[in-house]
């Protein structure tokens, strides 16, 4: 049985969740699927910079959400951000969107805002969301030192919760170090039955999808109906 809801989260804070979320909702769209990409909430939004749910939206070009469902202008956890601006946080509304796109995709894929147990309200992380549809997750961290135990701790966590992993992903990092494109072997050694790739430091769509083939076809073999991957 699929389940049609994807959760995208990071280990971290920018760790390059969203440059996967791009990659992997432009490619799924380009093969035919329905994909809808929605970001709950984000907090940082003020400056000059592309939000994360506004390059999420233009990957699948969709009408709606075009931007994050909840949009704080301080670059801190959104519980934070929401009582510096003197607001409340609604994940009663958020689930309701996320329920209502259902009916319009084949996917609706959920990116989360910091690390797999950060904050979104006081009382809520991505897992405890992700819950009320159980469905999979992708994760993703930079190929950088830490990643092997980091991505320990977040895998630990999923199974616990009894929550599928459809694949983590290692996001080349802008400084690179000495374990810089060995992450991934070394990680492959120590968790069983998880198919980890490495994305190169690019926006080349065809390298991306190259680089995330495996997990793309995870995607579709457990998110997407059946008569939507022939």
């Amino acid at each position: 049985m699929t389940n049609r809801v994807l959760f995208l989260s990071g280990t971290d804070t920018e760790v390059g969740k969203t440059h996967v979320g791009v990659a992997l909702a432009r490619e799924l769209t380009k093969r035919g699927h329905r994909i809808i990409t929605v970001k709950p909430v984000e907090s940082g939004v003020e400056g000059e910079h592309i939000e994360d749910g506004v390059r999420l939206s233009k990957a699948t070009g969709q009408q709606w959400p075009t931007e994050a469902l909840q949009r704080f202008k301080a670059p801190v956890a959104p519980p934070i951000a929401a009582e510096m601006e003197h607001k409340s946080i609604d994940p009663i509304f958020w689930e309701k969107q996320v329920n209502a796109l259902l009916d319009k995709a084949d996917l609706v894929m959920v990116e989360g805002a910091g690390g797999l147990l950060s904050p979104l309200d006081w009382d809520l992380s991505l897992l405890d969301f992700s819950r009320k549809w159980r469905s999979a997750f992708v994760i993703v961290d930079t190929d950088s030192l830490g990643a092997v135990g980091r991505n320990r701790l977040c895998l630990s966590v999923l199974e616990t919760a009894e929550t599928p992993v459809l694949g983590v992903v290692l996001s080349a990092p802008e400084h690179t170090d000495q374990t810089t494109g060995k992450n991934a072997n070394t990680l492959s050694k120590v968790v069983q039955d998880t198919l980890i790739a490495t994305l190169p430091r690019t926006d080349n769509h065809a390298e991306l999808a190259e680089a995330l083939k495996g997990i793309i076809r995870n995607i579709e073999i457990h998110c997407l109906p059946a008569e939507r991957t022939q």
